[in-house]
């Protein structure tokens, strides 16, 4: 049995200290894999300490997630990047809930994004990096 940590039962992250992409306010971008197309995705995943000082702040994951969607759709990147997608999945994990996102960005598009400092507006870090 694997003891990768597995979100919503499809998203793995492969290994919590290597794949580490990032680091932001409210949580850890991991690289992981999507278990049911084999694709690499971006795992956000907020911080269980940052979920227990301020439970409010799922809810500002929840906005970051929909302005990501937003944005695919308004700059037309859902036609044109098939392969970005934004999903929102709980789990409850040794007790306490983590959530997390994924987006299927390209390793290029997200060391960009690390490079702009950009990880925690998704809708700027789209607009900028694949609208150009």
């Amino acid at each position: 049995m694997s003891t990768r940590p597995v979100i919503g039962n499809r998203f793995e992250i492969l290994d919590r200290e290597r794949d580490l992409l990032g680091r932001g306010g409210m949580g850890d971008v991991y690289r992981g894999r999507d278990l049911e197309s084999g694709d690499l995705v971006a795992i956000k995943v907020l911080r269980p300490e940052v979920i227990a000082a301020d439970p409010g702040v799922v809810a500002l994951f929840h906005v970051d997630q929909e302005q990501g969607e937003r944005a695919l759709e308004l700059y037309g990147l859902a036609s044109r990047y098939p392969y970005v997608s934004c999903s929102r999945w709980y789990e409850d994990v040794a007790g306490r809930h983590i959530a997390a996102a994924a987006a299927g960005l390209p390793p290029d598009v997200i060391a960009a994004a690390q490079e702009r400092g950009r990880a925690r507006d998704l809708e700027a870090t789209l607009r900028d990096l694949l609208v150009e």
